[in-house]
């Protein structure tokens, strides 16, 4: 019981960590918070990518809010759910058939196993550990190829 504890709270100190100090480093290393400002929204593949940012910008906000103990799980909750719901929004406009469109949806998945992985970790029933900052930099990649794929 002890060890379990023990191993808990380590991966919860490594996760905080890793939310608190490498996420700003990663944003800082890929050019800073990527910015979805140069978009056309009007086109179709446009509006898919712009809202695909702003899900990543609210998670990355909402991460950093709740990734330093104490959580109120509550609190948590709703800011989850508000999350999945800006992700369903930038999915539903990410239907297109063009390459942006896909890697923005595939960045949109990407985003959903994180906060899954996120509620874990705050709800303390997470099975293994997860590298969000390496997640976070996989949804960078693809967000930054969807925009290349627009010519943005």
């Amino acid at each position: 019981m002890l060890s379990r504890l023990l191993t808990l709270a380590l991966v919860l100190g490594v996760a905080y960590f890793l939310l608190t100090q490498a996420g700003p480093l990663i944003q800082k290393q890929f050019g800073g918070r990527a910015s979805s400002v140069d978009v056309d929204a009007s086109s179709e593949d446009g509006r898919c990518i712009e809202l695909a940012f702003q899900a990543n910008d609210r998670l990355n906000r909402v991460a950093r809010q709740y990734g330093q103990p104490p959580v109120d799980v509550d609190a948590w909750s709703d800011a989850q759910w508000e999350i999945d719901s800006e992700i369903q929004t930038a999915e539903s406009a990410c239907f297109c058939s063009a390459e942006a469109c896909r890697s923005a949806s595939e960045a949109l998945s990407e985003m959903r196993n994180l906060v899954s992985n996120l509620d874990g970790m705050v709800r303390g029933t997470s099975p293994g550990f997860a590298n969000p900052a390496n997640q976070q930099e996989r949804i960078y990649d693809l967000l930054n190829r969807a925009r290349s794929a627009a010519g943005y």
